[in-house]
């Protein structure tokens, strides 16, 4: 009877060399990794470049490919495939709204021919935040933008090679946009912030910017209005991704039933339909994202999927607990582990409570 609901085969060219970099490596083993060894092995398995345009040096991956990707390597990589969903939804949308910024073309030639690392800082660490209030407030000045914040919880804040945040202007709080920020400028530094040891390796900590200069050319200033679709269409992309990435966490948790159990007729239609729910419904929406005119409308059916799979990952973890023994559980460390994140997923924006108040 089969477990997964993608061919893996038919990724072989895109995750060839990620499984020979893995090889080997249990679940455990690959989040006690530091985020800079993740860092390295997305560079040398290429995987950054997946969604950047052909034009640029990409694979240019479509978005339904994008996801089962996403979705394989968080099998065997929990923390990587977060960063890749903070990357991926970044990257593909800028490859749909390029001209949003001047140097969008030039940000998109450095990911598909340097394999550079595109963070999401929008999240601040503030309970009810809206991640489109932002409180990185800019000063035009001549020759570019000084921007002054900071953000948190923010995946790879340490091996990003660009950091996208949100940004408000200090004079016209009505006038916002969008910075792409290079690492290393002066006047950015991190500090320690994610509290757990789980998901550690995805570098979740806070990034500091005080009066950092950013070229104009690297910046998209406006009124909301004018940026909705982009912003629609980044959110979009991003539910669908991060869905995709604790359905392959799970995925992964429910291999850990034992044989005799798994093909049980009564617990593998629940749980084997579970999975395929999960995922063609996140396959459809994603087709629909990619053909829309109206990014906005997409975003919500999206949300309110990605709150229905929450219930449906909730689903296939007690059917694992309820059947896979106390000493299967107890002799793997992997069990533990992955029972400990699956939830996460409900704390990535935008959270089902704000949505719903």
């Amino acid at each position: 009877m089969p477990k997964s609901v993608i061919d893996a085969a038919a990724f072989q060219d895109c995750l060839g060399t990620f499984m020979e970099e893995i090889a080997n490596h249990s679940v455990t083993e690959m989040e006690a990794l530091a985020p800079l060894e993740l860092k390295k092995i997305i560079q040398k398995s290429k995987l950054a470049r997946l969604t950047t345009p052909k034009k640029y040096n990409g694979e240019e991956l479509n978005l339904v490919d994008t996801i089962q990707v996403i979705q394989l390597v968080a099998e065997h990589a929990p923390s990587l495939s977060i960063m890749l969903c903070m990357h991926y939804h970044v990257v593909a949308t800028l490859a749909v709204f390029t001209d949003i910024i001047p140097e969008g073309k030039q940000i998109l030639r450095d990911v598909g021919e340097h394999n550079a690392l595109v963070a999401s800082a929008f999240a601040e660490g503030v309970p009810g935040r809206d991640i489109f209030t932002s409180t990185v407030i800019s000063q035009t000045v001549e020759g570019g933008v000084l921007i002054s914040g900071s953000k948190k919880p923010c995946t790879m804040t340490t091996v990003a090679d660009y950091y996208a945040t949100f940004i408000v202007d200090c004079e016209n709080k009505n006038f916002s946009g969008l910075a792409f920020v290079k690492h290393g400028l002066e006047g950015i530094t991190t500090k320690e912030f994610w509290p757990s040891e789980l998901l550690k390796a995805a570098d979740s900590n806070q990034i500091n910017f005080k009066n950092v200069m950013v070229p104009k050319a690297y910046v998209k200033l406006g009124f909301i209005e004018e940026m909705t679709a982009m912003l629609s269409f980044g959110l979009a992309a991003f539910n669908l991704m991060i869905s995709a990435a604790y359905l392959g966490i799970t995925t992964r948790l429910s291999k850990k039933l034992p044989a005799k159990v798994f093909e049980k007729k009564h617990i593998y239609v629940e749980l084997y339909g579970y999975i395929l729910q999960a995922h063609y419904s996140t396959i459809a929406l994603a087709n629909e994202l990619a053909q829309t005119d109206d990014p906005e409308k997409a975003a919500n059916k999206i949300l309110i999927l990605r709150y229905r799979t929450q219930k449906t990952l909730k689903d296939i973890v007690a059917i694992v607990c309820e059947n896979i023994g106390g000493m299967n559980f107890l002799k793997d460390p992997e069990v533990l582990y992955l029972l400990s994140i699956t939830n996460f997923i409900a704390f990535h924006p935008i959270s089902r409570s704000q949505f719903e108040a």
